[in-house]
């Protein structure tokens, strides 16, 4: 839902079966300043639960991917995509002759990699920041270049594996810093996208 061209108010709500029982998880459920409503211009904000601006694909909903799959990274280091509840601040510099926008995100942690899917923990939390520059080259094509940094604080990981039928169980606390790179290019309907992903934890 939309209020003009200032607010907009969105959520996806995803109703699932699981060991029998129904259960309603709100995948999305935010609001976000369109045109710099009530800010200083080239300045909006996003407030809630969604999938924040981490890489080329985290920003958008799986359902709306190329592909049948995520690309492996996003599966090993975000499980699929970075999903928690936050703020997230961004500022689209005009002045500049390209496209730039730098933005900043504070988040509670409960998502993977931090809080896995254990919720309501204290001790987790998480930070992000990014920027973005791009331009045209010509009336068919552009590019676009990123960098990312997710960062927090992980109170109980728990992870597993089973080997010949014994499980078994690790868990992890301590820091997580994870950085991205990404370049895109586009000619008309084609894009072509390479990111590289870094992981350091300690803990």
């Amino acid at each position: 839902a939309n209020k003009a061209d200032q607010l907009r108010g969105s959520a996806v709500i995803a109703i699932a079966e699981h060991e029998g029982e129904t259960e309603i998880e709100f995948e999305e459920a935010y609001i976000e300043t369109l045109n710099s409503y009530l800010l200083p211009e080239g300045m909006n904000i996003k407030l809630g639960r969604a999938f924040w601006t981490l890489g080329s694909l985290n920003a958008q909903h799986s359902h709306s991917d190329s592909f049948a799959d995520r690309p492996l990274p996003y599966r090993v280091f975000l499980d699929k995509a970075f999903n928690d509840d936050g703020a997230e601040v961004s500022y689209s510099f005009s002045n500049t002759g390209m496209f730039t926008v730098i933005g900043f995100g504070s988040f509670k942690g409960n998502d993977f990699p931090y809080g896995g899917v254990e919720e309501g923990q204290e001790e987790n939390n998480a930070q992000s920041a990014y920027i973005r520059v791009g331009n045209k080259i010509d009336d068919n094509s552009s590019w676009r270049a990123g960098a990312y940094m997710l960062s927090g604080d992980v109170g109980s990981r728990q992870t597993g594996h089973e080997h010949d039928g014994v499980t078994e169980t690790y868990r992890f606390s301590g820091e997580s810093d994870l950085s991205i790179f990404d370049v895109r290019y586009a000619y008309n309907a084609l894009t072509l996208t390479g990111e590289y992903f870094s992981r350091s934890e300690t803990g």
